[in-house]
């Protein structure tokens, strides 16, 4: 694809694409698994990792410290949902920033996985802090904002009632035909299990439209990343191109010499690299230079959610025709059978990008 011209010095990063040579470890990561590469890599070499975890019920998200591959497990996969700062450490619930503060000043390798706005404000806390950050690396995840946690608590609450148990396993990118399209996963503990393309579903409705209303002013784009890579899915990759897997490929954007050095250091038999074209990259990933435009419906989202819930709230904001069309999943399964040409049409006409 012939380079283009971008609001912002893309000539400062370079990208690359992978995926997991171990098919599980493959099919249990949201793209193609880098993030889980480098965090076993700083881990075998005896550094800690902060990453972002589901609670107990799943319906919130907060920081974890993995020091061990088993304690990795849970910080596996995209959660789509705003996380707690906090951390449980040493039986009390204090800062994440705090923690990682300590362990550099302990001289550890730390690994920080979080949003651009997230890893800014560890930089800027460290920094007035006067840390030496020799030993820190951090990855952004490509991200465009994160839902706010009453959604996913409000849509876990309907599951379990429906399905009469609780939750005990939960994804919103479950791989269950492959990389696309991500499905949602739920496993209650009477054995049921319930599988739903994700953006059929209502939490998935509530993803596309309802980011925390920051994030549609958000200043960490284009020359602004901090973080040392940023990585994501692949998007924009066909079957037809090299390097394709349908289990997933990650996107991976080198910020700093820092993270070029980190990125080289995984052993091509766990996860082979290659050069991957920038303005693809770039153009498939927008809202890493670009801000996400708030939906005009936001408002009237937000009110009927906290008053009627996220059912009443995503029919008022569709509308009858639309809310059944996507709830019936009808326009997944004509896409899987439609030219493209026909499947842009059918988004237009739903009102989707």
């Amino acid at each position: 694809m012939e380079p283009k011209h971008f609001d912002f010095d893309s000539s400062r990063i370079k990208a690359y694409s992978g995926y997991y040579s171990d098919s599980q470890k493959l099919k249990r990561s949201a793209s193609g698994g880098v993030a889980g590469a480098l965090s076993e890599l700083v881990i075998q070499k005896g550094g800690a990792v902060f990453g972002v975890r589901y609670t107990a019920d799943f319906r919130g998200a907060e920081y974890a410290c993995a020091q061990t591959l088993d304690e990795l497990e849970p910080l596996r996969g995209s959660k789509y949902i705003d996380s707690s700062r906090q951390i449980l450490w040493n039986g009390e619930r204090v800062s994440v920033y705090a923690v990682v503060e300590e362990m550099l000043k302990n001289g550890r390798d730390v690994l920080f996985f979080g949003l651009g706005c997230t890893v800014a404000a560890l930089y800027s806390l460290l920094d007035s802090h006067g840390v030496d950050t020799a030993n820190l690396y951090t990855i952004e995840l490509l991200c465009h904002g994160p839902t706010p946690a009453k959604v996913a608590e409000l849509y876990l609450e309907g599951l379990e009632k429906k399905y009469g148990g609780k939750i005990v396993d939960f994804s919103v990118r479950y791989k269950k035909k492959g990389w696309v399209p991500p499905y949602l996963h739920a496993v209650f503990d009477n054995g049921k299990v319930y599988d739903a393309p994700f953006y059929s579903t209502d939490y998935g409705y509530a993803f596309s439209l309802y980011s925390k209303k920051g994030c549609y002013q958000c200043h960490f784009r284009g020359d602004n990343h901090k973080g040392d890579l940023t990585v994501g899915d692949y998007w924009g990759m066909t079957p037809a191109m090299e390097g394709y897997n349908p289990n997933g490929v990650s996107i991976i954007l080198t910020q700093t010499e820092k993270g070029e050095s980190l990125l080289a250091s995984l052993s091509p038999e766990v996860f082979p690299l290659r050069e991957a074209d920038l303005t693809l990259a770039l153009q498939h990933n927008r809202y890493y230079y670009k801000q996400r435009k708030q939906n005009a419906k936001w408002d009237a989202f937000d009110k009927a959610l906290a008053t009627r819930g996220l059912a009443a709230a995503c029919l008022q904001a569709e509308g009858k025709a639309k809310y059944w069309l996507r709830r019936s999943q009808l326009t997944t399964r004509l896409a899987a059978v439609m030219p493209a040409g026909l499947k842009q049409s059918l988004k237009k006409v739903l009102g989707r990008k």
